[in-house]
């Protein structure tokens, strides 16, 4: 696919933009489903990364032996553990 002018010039700006957070660029489209879970997900992984690094105050523990040492991004979909009440 061919960019044009404009299109080169914003993905330039997002760079751009990306790099003056420090985080990193990534091109999306939620139309045609491109990279949305990608980003996401390496978002989510930075982040936890990230408060593994500070001793995970941004989780309200503090840091040491008992504290989780991390979150398994890529675990299956947990069901719903509470039993439904049953009517009458």
């Amino acid at each position: 696919m061919r960019f044009s002018r404009d299109e080169t010039s914003l993905e330039r700006k997002g760079k751009q933009l990306a790099d003056s957070y420090g985080i990193p660029f990534i091109e999306t489209s939620a139309k045609n489903n491109e990279n949305i879970e990608k980003l996401f997900v390496d978002s989510a992984k930075a982040f936890i990364n990230k408060q593994i690094k500070l001793g995970n105050e941004g989780f309200g523990q503090k840091s040491g032996p008992s504290s989780p040492t991390g979150v398994n991004l890529n675990s299956q979909k947990i069901e719903n553990t509470k039993k439904k009440k049953k009517c009458c």
